[in-house]
């Protein structure tokens, strides 16, 4: 199983943002070999904060519209919220049927492949949140599998810390909980987003893969200087990360694209 791992295009109705995720989407495309399944890890769209509620769902619709024709090629998309993504808007394009302003999880078989996508996205904040019933709601879906089914965890906000004094405290809180659990033998990876950074390390004994963002690229610890340095750079290409899955093995590969010629 190949995966292709995107993550943060932030879309806001700019041709900047767009543009950075089309020509993802249009090297993805391009590929020799394509991958089976696109994952794209939150932050999908960026709301407006000055507009009213409603208008804010109505802009974040229509980046949903965008985003996924950009990212269509015939291969599965799944998409999982993030902290600047609309709940409403989510719920209504995906088809889902949650109790607004309920969490929107979502669960997707490819072959013996189960992605189990998680919102633990905190309206209003940057940081995550671990509840109990997410927590029971995951248990559920594990203990739906089959004994030959593998699992994919996919969330916005990474659940460890990567000592980024920055940005850490914006992670997942409570993870602890989610420890024990992502423990389960049918969990081989875990996806994430966030950070607009590619990173690799592990939690609960799993492979943790950060994809890099779409939209911009977040900075070092080291490159910060002080209060009011920026935590993200425009002026770096897009990436997106590549994931192969064999038997269980879990492989990754990052990769960044050329700048475009002006």
């Amino acid at each position: 199983m190949v995966i292709a791992h995107l993550s943060d295009p932030h879309l806001d109705g700019s041709p900047e943002a767009l543009s950075r995720l089309i020509q993802v989407a249009d090297h993805l495309r391009g590929l020799a070999i394509r991958p089976d399944v696109v994952i794209v890890s939150g932050d999908l769209t960026q709301s407006a904060g000055s507009l009213p509620a409603a208008d804010q769902t109505v802009l974040a619709a229509q980046n949903l519209e965008s985003l996924l024709a950009a990212l269509s090629m015939n291969v599965p998309v799944f998409c999982c919220p993030g902290n600047t993504d609309d709940r409403v808007a989510f719920a209504s394009r995906f088809g889902l049927s949650p109790s607004i302003p309920g969490p929107v999880h979502q669960v997707h078989r490819l072959g013996q492949l189960v992605f189990i996508l998680l919102d633990v996205t905190v309206p209003g904040h940057g940081y995550g949140q671990v509840t109990d019933s997410i927590l029971a709601w995951l248990a559920r879906q594990l203990d739906a599998s089959s004994g030959d089914e593998r699992a994919v965890l996919v969330m916005h906000q990474p659940p460890t810390p990567l000592y980024h004094a920055a940005v850490d405290g914006l992670f997942l809180r409570n993870s602890e909980a989610l420890e024990a659990i992502a423990r389960h033998e049918q969990i081989v990876a875990v996806l994430c987003g966030h950070t607009h950074a590619a990173l690799a390390t592990t939690f609960a004994g799993k492979p943790l893969v950060i994809a890099p963002g779409i939209r911009s690229a977040g900075v070092l610890s080291q490159e910060i200087r002080g209060p009011g340095s920026l935590l993200t750079a425009d002026d770096v290409p897009p990436g997106y990360a590549m994931h192969v899955l064999q038997e269980n093995r879990f492989s990754n590969q990052f990769r960044t694209l050329a700048q475009p010629s002006r």
